[in-house]
């Protein structure tokens, strides 16, 4: 484990040294690796890429002013270590049939590491920072000299303009020192503690100044609140996962347990509150006040929550629906998965129907299947929701935070 972190360190270290200087020396470095940056993104299409292409771990993706490319993996051609002790890494290029649009930067100009590579885990393409731009996520194994094993996450942040990508050593480094390189679930559920960290030593986009602005907007996710049902509960998560938190009010009453929900996250600034989109399918409001929800990933590192509605339709008949809930980009949408509808005589059950998605008949197995069916190679994780009752929301500005910071830390526990 010495080894690894002298690795990261010693990495970090060379950034620091590079970093030093005047603020003059300083403004023209920076002015200079973009225009070489600008330059080499130009230039690198007679690059010829070294080591061997790995196909399953190489993608076509849009990326952004990049356009369509493909996202090519190589991997070196050894199987020990060599013997000055600097071993060849893997290397990424964005290419555009043969040619190599832009080769992606190594911890050195000669993508060596003291460690040797052994294999790529995982690849994925998400906006980690939140700038409207696709990043790279990539998860690799590694070998020491004593022969341990381990993974490295390394995140590529996309550049404005083509002008490349950069990675955050201070995050490869707190992935490793956190043990956070499981998979790229565990390295996205990773990023609000991140910001935090970072926020730390530069202050930005902190868990308690979340809080503070859903405190300071209480009268917008406050409003009207009883006319929401009878009782009506929030609680504080992040179903996007794209570290700005969410605070959920959902309230249900009548005797058909009708129920209305409101959704609000932090705005892209952070210094406010923005009500998203709600696209519920039939118009139908899931219920979403329950203590345990059912969180599956996809392949394209979507999140989905089963939510169900529970609703009496008249005295002799009663509706259960499952729904599949997506928040994307401020906008939260639920597609059926399955609907079971009971029907009574005189308090007896008379029947059961249970239809799919299309409204088709399927049987009782069927229906209980139905959730493991429509999620067929996602990635499955039980979530804990801090749900409270809005009655016993304080009046104190600090208690306040503290509540809302005790719902957050429901979820975040539960994906520890």
């Amino acid at each position: 484990m010495k080894k690894k972190i002298l690795v990261i360190l010693t990495a970090v270290m060379i950034f620091g040294i590079l970093a030093c200087g005047t603020s003059k020396e300083k403004i023209q470095l920076e002015t200079q690796k973009n225009e070489l940056t600008e330059v080499e993104a130009e230039q690198k299409i007679n690059v010829q890429p070294v080591g061997s292409f790995i196909e399953e771990q190489s993608f076509e993706v849009d990326l952004n002013d990049w356009g369509n490319v493909t996202f090519a993996t190589y991997v070196p051609e050894i199987t020990s270590f060599l013997s000055d002790g600097w071993n060849p890494d893997i290397r990424f290029y964005l290419m555009d049939k043969e040619n190599v649009l832009y080769e992606f930067p190594g911890w050195n100009e000669e993508h060596t590491v003291t460690d040797m590579f052994l294999t790529v885990s995982a690849v994925a393409f998400k906006d980690y920072n939140e700038d409207g731009l696709l990043d790279v996520i990539t998860l690799s194994e590694y070998e020491t000299m004593s022969g341990e094993e381990y993974q490295l996450g390394r995140i590529y942040f996309q550049l404005e303009d083509r002008k490349g990508f950069e990675e955050d050593s201070l995050l490869t480094e707190y992935l490793l020192k956190n043990q956070k390189n499981d998979s790229i679930l565990s390295i996205l559920e990773t990023k609000d503690e991140y910001w935090d960290y970072k926020d730390s030593l530069e202050g930005h986009r902190s868990t308690y100044n979340q809080f503070t602005i859903m405190e300071e907007n209480k009268a917008l996710w406050m409003e009207d609140y009883e006319s929401l049902g009878e009782i009506v509960n929030y609680a504080v998560v992040d179903l996007d996962k794209n570290g700005r938190f969410e605070l959920i009010v959902s309230g249900m009453g009548g005797t058909g347990l009708y129920t209305t929900n409101r959704i609000f996250e932090i705005n892209e600034n952070y210094d406010g509150l923005t009500e998203c989109i709600t696209s519920f399918e039939d118009g139908i409001e899931p219920d979403l006040a329950y203590y345990t929800w059912e969180q599956y990933m996809d392949e394209n590192y979507m999140f989905h929550y089963v939510v169900t509605d529970v609703e009496r339709n008249n005295p002799y008949g009663c509706y259960e629906e499952i729904f599949d809930l997506v928040l994307e980009n401020g906008i939260v949408r639920t597609s059926k998965i399955a609907t079971k509808e009971t029907i009574f005589s005189e308090a007896e059950v008379d029947s059961i129907i249970y239809t799919d998605c299309a409204g088709n008949i399927i049987t009782e197995e069927e229906y209980k299947n139905a959730v493991s069916n429509y999620f067929t190679g996602c990635e499955k994780t039980v979530i804990n929701i801090g749900w409270l009752n809005m009655e016993e929301l304080s009046e104190d500005i600090n208690e306040i935070r503290e509540q809302l910071e005790n719902s957050y830390n429901t979820l975040y526990e539960s994906i520890e």
